[in-house]
C-alpha cells in the first residue's frame, strides 16, 4: 500500500518536470502582484504572484508569443481547495490582442498534481487583470535574440 502511494506521488510529479521542455533553467519575472489581506480557510495574508518565464518565450512570425507563466498562491495550510502553484503554457496572439491557454500543471499542498492539456479558444484579453499585465509586457517588448558565439573585442 505505501508502495502504491509513493509511486502515485512520484510519477505525476517526474511527469509534471518531464513535460516542462526547456532546456534552460527558467528565469521568472513578477508581472502582476494581488494583495490578500484576509486571511480565510483556504487563504493566508500574502500575496498572489504571477510571473512568467523569460528564458522560454518564443515569438511567432505572425506576431503570436508562446510563453510559461507561474501563479503563486497563498493557500492555508492543509488546503486542497485550491493549487499553490498553477503553471500554464499561454499563447499570446499580439496583433488582435488575444490568448489561450496550452497547458497547465496544478500542485497542491497535498503534493496532488493535476495536468491539463488542452488547446483552448482564443479569447480577448481582460482589462485590467493579470492577462492584460502579461499581454502588454510580452507584447510591447522585444525579444532579444541569443548569440552562440562571444562577443568581438572589435565590436562596441
Amino acid at each position: 500500500m505505501h508502495l502504491y502511494r509513493l509511486v502515485s506521488i512520484i510519477l505525476p510529479v517526474l511527469f509534471a518536470f518531464c513535460s516542462y521542455s526547456s532546456a534552460e533553467a527558467a528565469t521568472w519575472k513578477l508581472y502582476k502582484k494581488y494583495a490578500v489581506t484576509q486571511r480565510s480557510t483556504i487563504l493566508e495574508r500574502g500575496s498572489i504572484n504571477n510571473y512568467y518565464d523569460t528564458e522560454s518565450m518564443v515569438r511567432e512570425p505572425d506576431g503570436t508569443i508562446r510563453v510559461w507563466t507561474k501563479t503563486t498562491i497563498p493557500v492555508a495550510a492543509y488546503t486542497t481547495a485550491l493549487p499553490a502553484v498553477v503553471l500554464a503554457l499561454i499563447e499570446v496572439k499580439c496583433p488582435k490582442k488575444k490568448l489561450r491557454i496550452l497547458k497547465v500543471l496544478k500542485t497542491y499542498s497535498d503534493y496532488r498534481i493535476e495536468d491539463d492539456l488542452r488547446t483552448g479558444s482564443w479569447d480577448y484579453i481582460t482589462p485590467d487583470g493579470a492577462s492584460e499585465v502579461l499581454y502588454k509586457t510580452v507584447c510591447k517588448k522585444p525579444l532579444q535574440k541569443k548569440s552562440l558565439l562571444p562577443k568581438s573585442p572589435c565590436r562596441k
